[in-house]
């Protein structure tokens, strides 16, 4: 049974443009719900004006990106996010709904609005224009249990390199998405201080706004070289998510994600 307070938490929705110069809207949520576990899957429902909500898509990311919505001048679009348990779905009516002008700051106005969908489109230009084609897999964080090696008792997966769940505890493991990467042509030079010696840094390594990425998520280059993200910086102006700045690190030799296509 589901309470009013076990919603979706968090949620976030705010225009931006895709790798293509393609106006779309980006919704973002917490992927813990209060006093709820074994979440299986998110459920996205669309609404014009705040009314008939339907359903739109479903996924095991805490994130989506509507890419069907006609982008209108005045357009109210609202939306709901469910989730999925073995128990059922959570509620739609008392679900939260938002929309972009829900969440619009009083400090928001359009000339804001305009001056970062500007520095998005550039910046995606770049990417579109200069940046390398990759395959991101992102970890799920919610799903279904690995029914191979997942331990109800310590709710954790037991057996780091399966085959089904990938070592993540649920099947299937990461969801893929391919994006553009652009790895900084011009190395950072540190200066070490205490001995005068000028050591050279990693260049810097940029992806744009979508899909969010995090630590542990998996990159699969051009050349089929497999990286594993170890840090990420998600610079954000208000609600948008304007730039990702990652580390990367080479993936281990006979780690399970070397198995994902």
């Amino acid at each position: 049974m589901f309470l009013k307070e076990n919603v979706v938490q968090n949620i976030q929705v705010y225009r931006t443009l895709d790798v293509n110069g393609i106006e779309v809207i980006n919704i973002e949520w917490s992927p813990i719900v209060p006093g709820v576990q074994d979440i299986i899957s998110f459920k996205i429902y669309r609404g014009i004006g705040g009314k008939n909500f339907e359903f739109l898509a479903e996924t095991t990311q805490p994130f989506y990106q509507d890419t069907n919505a006609p982008i209108k001048p005045g357009a109210e679009y609202w939306y709901k996010i469910t989730y999925l348990t073995n128990q059922g779905e959570s509620s739609l009516e008392e679900a939260i709904p938002v929309s972009l002008w829900t969440m619009k700051p009083e400090s928001f106005n359009e000339r804001t609005y305009w001056t970062l969908i500007s520095q998005i489109r550039r910046q995606n230009l770049v990417f579109l224009n200069f940046g390398e084609k990759v395959k991101i897999f992102i970890k799920k964080r919610v799903g279904e249990k690995c029914n191979k090696c997942f331990d109800e008792y310590v709710r954790v997966p037991i057996n780091p390199r399966c085959d089904v769940c990938f070592g993540t505890g649920y099947i299937g493991g990461y969801d893929k998405f391919e994006t553009k990467l652009i790895i900084s042509p011009t190395p950072e030079l540190i200066r070490e201080e205490d001995t005068g010696r000028v050591r050279l840094f990693q260049g810097r390594v940029f992806l744009p706004n979508y899909p969010p990425v995090h630590e542990e998520d998996i990159l699969i280059m051009q050349d089929n070289t497999r990286k594993m993200i170890s840090n990420v910086i998600h610079w954000r102006f208000q609600l948008f998510l304007i730039l990702q700045e990652v580390q990367i690190t080479e993936l281990a030799k006979g780690h399970p994600a070397w198995l994902l296509e």
